[in-house]
């Protein structure tokens, strides 16, 4: 996640064969980024900022795998001005 200023991260234990959601909410400043692991339902990943750098721009996904190679597939992908 960039928050304007630099990118944040974190890492997380990949099960091969688990399926995975990635949940991103940008209300207004306060972003949130959490990855569900769909078996269990834990929160296998939780990234939160408050963003004051940008006032306007664009919704972006992009993914960067450092190591290995792996397959996503993404669904639903919803961008509005106000909460679904």
């Amino acid at each position: 996640m960039y928050d304007g200023r630099s990118f944040l991260g974190t890492n997380f234990t990949y099960n091969p064969g688990t399926y995975y959601r990635l949940q991103l909410s940008a209300v207004g400043s306060k972003l949130v980024l959490r990855l569900v692991n769909l078996t269990t339902g834990e929160i296998a990943a939780d990234l939160k900022t408050t963003e004051t750098y940008f006032r306007s721009g664009y919704v972006t996904l992009a993914a960067v795998w450092a190591q290995e190679r792996c397959d996503a597939t993404l669904d639903n992908f919803i961008v509005t001005g106000t909460k679904p």
